[in-house]
């Protein structure tokens, strides 16, 4: 249960900077700069982001596992002591 809550955090995660990118993407080309100068910012922007995003999610994957195993050792507890 807790495993999906954290699938449904990430995926969440994941589309709200979906968006973000998308937004920001048609933003800077309806922007009144050269192209060049919109694709340098582009550039720039999306390897900062992806960056970013990279970090959010190796985080997350990071604190998942003990999330996991700790929801698993709380189970068993209570398992025990409803036995």
């Amino acid at each position: 249960m807790i495993q999906d809550r954290d699938s449904g955090v990430l995926t969440g995660l994941m589309l709200f900077l979906t968006g973000v990118m998308t937004g920001a993407v048609v933003a800077l080309l309806y922007a009144p700069n050269s192209g060049e100068d919109t694709r340098e910012q582009l550039g720039g922007w999306l390897q900062e982001k992806g960056q970013r995003s990279r970090g959010i999610v190796n985080r997350l994957r990071e604190k998942i596992p003990g999330r996991i195993h700790s929801a698993t050792e709380t189970g068993g507890g209570f398992r025990e002591r409803v036995t």
